[in-house]
């Protein structure tokens, strides 16, 4: 199956923003931002500069956690139903072993 432009991106920007590095970028932004604001004596266009940026990267970072999401949700519903379908498979073995066995066998115990 052919990857979409957006799916593209969304896992490639998903893979970057993830990074300890890139937040420890964004951290550093903010504290110089932070210092900067003597020098602007904390005008309000000093202010407007971090409200605005990062008011536009959450915008444009919804998106692609929000596939992300959507993807790791179609993952977990096809793994669920791999294990749905598994116990119904071997819930009736595993009633007939307790019928003549004390205990679970290991493959088909909780751990």
């Amino acid at each position: 199956m052919k990857e979409s432009r957006f799916l593209r991106f969304s896992n490639a920007l998903s893979q970057i923003t993830g990074r300890a590095s890139t937040f420890i970028i964004a951290v550093v932004m903010v504290i110089a931002w932070a210092f900067s604001g003597p020098l602007f004596h904390f005008s309000d266009t000093w202010q407007l500069v971090i409200n605005t940026s990062t008011t536009i990267v959450t915008f444009f970072m919804v998106f692609p956690i929000r596939n992300t999401q959507n993807r790791f949700a179609r993952e977990s519903n096809a793994i669920s139903g791999c294990r749905r379908a598994k116990r119904r498979i071997f819930m009736p073995v595993a009633a007939l072993w307790m019928s003549t066995h004390a205990t679970l066998p290991s493959f088909l115990s909780a751990d």
